[in-house]
């Protein structure tokens, strides 16, 4: 998935991918990574994956992220 203009350093456009460590989401133009607070601000760490259980319940990287 991609977000046109949504890095919160250079205002370039984010993409979202995934390897062995998990999902992380990457400007295209300057390599910035969001942390979980600012995919949480952005709205984008409310999008998928494995941080909402099946009923949407946090799972518990999410709730060690927000503490």
């Amino acid at each position: 998935m991609m977000w046109l203009k949504g890095c919160p350093k250079c205002h370039g456009d984010l993409y979202e991918s995934r390897d062995h460590y998990g999902r992380y989401v990457t400007c295209l133009q300057c390599g910035h990574h969001l942390s979980d607070f600012e995919e949480i601000t952005l709205g984008i760490g409310l999008t998928a994956g494995p941080r909402v259980g099946t009923f949407g319940e946090a799972t518990p990287d999410l709730v060690a992220s927000a503490s």
